[in-house]
C-alpha cells in the first residue's frame, strides 16, 4: 500500500473544501438571484397596480368634472333662456 505524500493530500483537501464553498456558494447565489428575480416580479405587478389604480381615478376624476361641466352649462342655459326680470 502506498501512501500519498501530505502536501499532496492537504492540496486535495483544500481543494475540496474550496469545490465544497463554491458549490454551496453558487447554490447561495442561485438563491438569492431567484429572489431577486421574485422581487422584480413582485415589484413590476405592484407598480402596474398603482398604475391601473391611477388611471382609474383620473378617469373617475375626468368623468365627475365632465359631469360638473354639463352641470354647469346645462344652468348657463337655462339662464340665458330666461327673460330678464326687470
Amino acid at each position: 500500500m502506498e501512501f500519498i505524500p501530505v502536501e499532496d493530500a492537504l492540496s486535495a483537501i483544500v481543494t475540496l473544501f474550496f469545490a465544497y464553498v463554491a458549490l454551496v456558494g453558487g447554490v447561495s447565489v442561485m438563491k438569492l438571484i431567484a429572489l431577486d428575480q421574485e422581487i422584480r416580479s413582485n415589484t413590476k405587478r405592484q407598480t402596474q397596480f398603482i398604475n391601473e389604480l391611477g388611471d382609474l381615478l383620473v378617469s373617475r376624476f375626468g368623468e365627475k368634472m365632465l359631469r360638473r361641466e354639463k352641470r354647469i352649462g346645462e344652468k348657463l342655459s337655462a339662464l340665458q333662456r330666461e327673460p330678464e326680470k326687470t
